[in-house]
């Protein structure tokens, strides 16, 4: 133990200053909220993410400080951080034990309601999905439905305002029913528990 504390610390003093600067800030935040209970949760992640719970802490902590959509622009609630700076931190957040978010909208969707959506659109995801009031996956169309085209995304919303299935079309311009929702479950992916809904 004390001979990686001796080793992070002479490599951090190796690193340039502006990597140096940056990772100092990071940890510092680290230091207090990432609490031990966020920590255990990291460490006992098996699958794509960690305890759902703890994913939602970690990422309302991350959201309050700024730092939940590090790859997002900054007109759209991004850090505006360089790729070496997301290395850095996504690279800190592995060895603090971090717990591993469930962030499919924010890394998937997010991006394409960016580049691609109106301005209805993103007014209406973007936020809920940067504070984790919505959660969103993202799943396929099996072959046998069909086509690989076939892109389905779903997202937790409050349960006191649900998306209809028209309303979800019409928000992200959905043409094509025939998966319909009768078909729905055998193609969405199983942590779909988190995000029932979709269209």
């Amino acid at each position: 133990m004390i001979h990686q504390a001796r080793t992070s610390a002479l490599q951090f003093e190796k690193m340039p200053l502006e990597d140096a600067g940056f990772l100092g800030v990071v940890r510092a935040f680290f230091d207090h909220a990432l609490t031990p209970d966020l920590r255990q949760a990291g460490r006992e992640t098996l699958g794509v993410h960690s305890d759902i719970e703890a994913c939602k802490v970690w990422h309302r902590r991350l959201f309050e400080r700024g730092w939940i959509a590090s790859a997002w622009p900054v007109a759209f609630g991004g850090t505006g951080w360089s790729a070496r700076q997301r290395f850095l931190f996504d690279r800190e957040c592995a060895r603090q034990d971090a717990p591993v978010l469930f962030i499919g909208g924010i890394r998937s969707l997010g991006p394409l309601l960016i580049e691609q959506g109106t301005s209805e659109q993103r007014a209406r995801f973007l936020t809920p999905m940067l504070s984790g009031r919505d959660l969103w996956c993202h799943g396929h169309g099996q072959a046998s439905l069909r086509s690989s085209r076939h892109h389905l995304f779903g997202h937790q919303r409050d349960a006191a305002q649900p998306y209809s299935p028209s309303d979800i079309d019409q928000s992200l311009g959905v043409r094509d029913r025939s998966l319909d929702l009768g078909r729905l479950a055998l193609a969405w992916i199983k942590y779909i528990r988190h995000a029932p809904l979709g269209g």
